[in-house]
C-alpha cells in the first residue's frame, strides 16, 4: 500500500525535473538561435570594415609610393636629359654661353593682369614691351623703370622696331599691322594684310610678317607686298640679324628656319625635344635663342643651325616663358616669364663670349 502511494509522487518529481530541464534547454537554444546570428553578423561587419580600412590604407600607401616613384623617375629623367644635353654640347665643341645676375621686375598695370607677348629694343637701349591683354605698349628705360605707356587699337601680338621713333605692331585679331610713333604715342598708319599675323621683324627697309594662311610675307612700310614665302604657314614668330637673315620659329613643328634676304632657305633646324616654341631672338654672333613655353626652357642654337642646348631652365627661374629677346646694347637676355606677368633679365657672363 505504501509503495502504491509513494510511486506516483516520485514519478511526478522526475517528470517535473525533466520538464524543467527540457524547458531550460529549449530556452537556451531559443536564445542561442536569436542572438547568435546577430552577433555573427556584427562580427562579420566589423571584420569587413576593418578589412576595408586596411585595404584603403594599403591603397593610399601604394598610391603615395607610386606617385613618389613617378616623381623620382621624372626627376631622374629630367636630370639625365639635362646632363645628356650638357655632355652632348661639350662633346660637339659648341661653346656654352653663361648668364648671371638674374633680375626680375613686375609689369605695373592698373587694369587686367599683363600678358607680355613680345619684347624688342630701341637704338638707345630702351626696351619696348607689348601687353596683349591690355592693348598697350610699354617703354622701359635701361634702369628697368617704365618710361611711357602707349595705347593701341587692338591686342598687340608681336613688335618690330623700325627706328628710334617708329615701331610696327601686329594686331592679330584685326588682321593688320599698326605703325606707331613713340614720341607722339599715336598710330600713324594701318597696314591691312587680310590675314591673321603673329610674328613680325624689320630688315632691309621692309617688314616681314608671319601670316597664318599666306605664309611669310615681306611688305614695304606703305603696305606693298615685295615677296612671299608660302611654304611657312601657321603660327610662327620671327626675328632678323644684321646681315638680313630672317629666323622663324614655327610654334607646333619643333622647327627653327633661317632664310636669307631673298627668301632662300639657309637652314632648317629640327629638335623633337623642343615643343611650343613661343619666342625667338638672335644675338650679335648669329646664335638663336628660343623660349619653350610648355617645358620651361630657353634653348640656344649655334650660328650654323646644326646644334642646340638648354641654356636656362626652371632652376634659373624660367616659368612658362612667352617670349625671349637678346639685347645687344646691354648684352643681356630678356624673358617674358610667369605667363607674361613679369620680365626677367639675365646678364651675359663676359667670360663666356
Amino acid at each position: 500500500m505504501f509503495s502504491n502511494v509513494s510511486l506516483p509522487a516520485k514519478e511526478n518529481e522526475n517528470t517535473i525535473e525533466k520538464t524543467i530541464k527540457r524547458n531550460k534547454t529549449s530556452s537556451d537554444n531559443d536564445y542561442s538561435l536569436q542572438c547568435s546570428p546577430k552577433k555573427k553578423h556584427t562580427e562579420t561587419e566589423n571584420k569587413k570594415t576593418e578589412k576595408s580600412e586596411i585595404e584603403k590604407t594599403e591603397k593610399s600607401e601604394n598610391e603615395k609610393t607610386e606617385k613618389s616613384e613617378i616623381e623620382k623617375t621624372e626627376k631622374s629623367e629630367n636630370e639625365k636629359t639635362e646632363k645628356s644635353e650638357i655632355e652632348e654640347t661639350e662633346n660637339n665643341g659648341f661653346e656654352r654661353l653663361k648668364f648671371d645676375n638674374h633680375t626680375t621686375f613686375d609689369i605695373k598695370c592698373s587694369e587686367s593682369k599683363p600678358w607680355i607677348s613680345s619684347i624688342d629694343e630701341l637704338p638707345n637701349g630702351n626696351v619696348v614691351l607689348t601687353d596683349f591683354c591690355n592693348c598697350k605698349l610699354y617703354v622701359y628705360n635701361q634702369s628697368l623703370e617704365i618710361y611711357k605707356a602707349i595705347d593701341v587699337s587692338g591686342k598687340p601680338c608681336a613688335i618690330a622696331v623700325i627706328n628710334s621713333d617708329k615701331i610696327a605692331v601686329t594686331l592679330q585679331e584685326k588682321k593688320s599691322v599698326a605703325l606707331v610713333n613713340i614720341l607722339t604715342r599715336k598710330t600713324f598708319r594701318y597696314l591691312n594684310v587680310e590675314d591673321s599675323c603673329h610674328g613680325i621683324t624689320y630688315t632691309d627697309d621692309n617688314l616681314v610678317l608671319n601670316c597664318l594662311e599666306k605664309g611669310l610675307t615681306i611688305i614695304s612700310l606703305d603696305g606693298a607686298v615685295q615677296n612671299t614665302i608660302s611654304d611657312v604657314t601657321g603660327e610662327a614668330y620671327l626675328c632678323s640679324s644684321d646681315n638680313g637673315n630672317i629666323y622663324c620659329a614655327v610654334y607646333w613643328s619643333h622647327k627653327v628656319l633661317c632664310f636669307n634676304r631673298h627668301g632662300d632657305e639657309v637652314y632648317s633646324f629640327s629638335n623633337l625635344t623642343m615643343k611650343c616654341i613661343r619666342g625667338i631672338s638672335v644675338d650679335h654672333q648669329g646664335q638663336v635663342f628660343t623660349s619653350e613655353f610648355g617645358k620651361n626652357k630657353i634653348h640656344v642654337i649655334n650660328s650654323e643651325g646644326t646644334k642646340s642646348h638648354v641654356i636656362l631652365s626652371k632652376k634659373h627661374g624660367i616659368n612658362n616663358p612667352l617670349c625671349v629677346h637678346f639685347n645687344r646694347n646691354d648684352m643681356c637676355l630678356y624673358v617674358s616669364n610667369n605667363d607674361g606677368e613679369s620680365v626677367s633679365m639675365y646678364k651675359l657672363d663676359s667670360s663666356s663670349e
